[in-house]
């Protein structure tokens, strides 16, 4: 019986998938629908499985303060009863916070039941006081009793995040025409990944960039020569990565690991590269987020001020591209200079040398 009714959930789920029009895609194959649906479906479940393991333990909680009057011969269990209650408490207020079309789909089944039972424990209460039949207190409880069942065998479909709405999220494509932004979400490809999936490899080859929509990824940095592993930031739902190896055309320079269960949209470097030629207002919104990026990785480490400090700093740094015939430009008074790409040359007037700065690197 329990397979049946899980076959009959995946079939549903299936046929959901296919009929759906407002995908993240829009046109697209069943299967990469129906695949984000069993994620969000195993996220689902695993937010009721830890619902109601929270209620179990605030009962067995209540129950043993009910119990101990005196001493504390429970103190070892209230402990542990607390310790899983923290624990279960914040894995809840990350998924309301990482996924809220779960949580709002919990809530709304949460609320139904409330109302069923109610609905049930009413009708009783008319039977009992004979201001109904039993033909019609019977037939009254037959369908709540039916309501429930098709509730808890057939939960609403948890309708699926916008793919636009998640890349207006993304600060070089906030402002962009609906029109132009429509044109650009066509050129990405979703992913759906699991906890633990290695996304990117510190030092591999590639240039496609990453929207994450769903989930939160870790950025880890690994010592050539000694292989100690440095966690440097984790980042979460409308964060963007990989966009520094296709703006250098470098390797790439940390490692991006899942630390939950979610969904990132990709573009490949050659097709960003084109809709990039096509507008140069993207271009410009793309070079100041990747140099504010790069800017951030080299500060950090010439400086002792933390990841938050340095953003705060950076946002209010200017860009400048220099391109011949225009070889100079004078700075006065800037605490730093950041050469991005390409390779500087530094003027001492004063002294009279010059030093030769070969991106990405720091020269004041």
């Amino acid at each position: 019986l329990r397979l049946a009714r899980l076959a009959n959930r995946l079939n549903k789920a299936k046929n959901a998938a296919m009929k759906e029009q407002n995908t993240l895609l829009g046109t697209e194959s069943w299967f990469k629908q129906y695949q984000r649906r069993v994620l969000f479906s195993q996220l689902k479940y695993g937010y009721e499985v830890a619902t109601g393991f929270k209620v179990a333990r605030e009962e067995v909680l209540m129950t043993i303060k009910h119990l101990q009057r005196e001493g504390n011969q429970f103190k070892k269990i209230t402990e542990g009863i607390e310790r899983d209650l923290k624990g279960v408490r914040t894995a809840l207020l990350d998924v309301q916070r990482l996924y809220s079309e779960i949580a709002a789909s919990i809530t709304t089944v949460v609320a139904a039941r409330t109302v069923l039972n109610r609905q049930r424990l009413a009708i009783e209460e008319l039977h009992q006081d004979g201001l109904i039949d039993t033909n019609e207190y019977k037939k009254i409880r037959g369908s709540v009793e039916f309501k429930m069942k098709k509730l808890a065998y057939h939960p609403p479909i948890i309708s699926m995040p916008k793919k636009l709405d998640i890349l207006r999220q993304v600060p070089w494509l906030d402002g962009i025409s609906h029109d132009k932004l429509s044109e650009i979400s066509s050129s990405f490809q979703d992913v759906v990944f699991q906890r633990g999936d290695v996304l990117l490899e510190q030092n591999e080859s590639s240039d496609s960039v990453y929207v994450l929509a769903r989930g939160t990824v870790v950025v880890i940095t690994t010592d050539s020569s000694t292989g100690v592993q440095v966690e440097i930031d984790e980042l979460g739902i409308g964060t963007v990565f990989g966009e520094i190896a296709w703006v250098l055309g470098c390797r790439r320079l940390a490692s991006i690991t899942a630390t939950s269960p979610g969904l990132l949209f990709t573009i490949t470097g050659y097709a960003l590269r084109q809709l990039s030629k096509s507008n140069t207002e993207l271009e410009n919104r793309l070079w100041r987020t990747c140099g504010r990026r790069l800017s951030e990785n080299i500060l950090s480490r010439h400086s002792g001020k933390s990841r938050r400090d340095l953003r705060e700093m950076i946002h209010d740094m200017n860009l400048f591209c220099i391109e011949p015939p225009r070889n100079k430009i004078c700075f006065h008074n800037i605490g730093h200079v950041i050469v991005l790409q390409g390779v500087a040359i530094i003027y001492d007037d004063l002294r009279g040398t010059k030093e030769f700065v070969e991106a990405p690197d720091i020269v004041s």
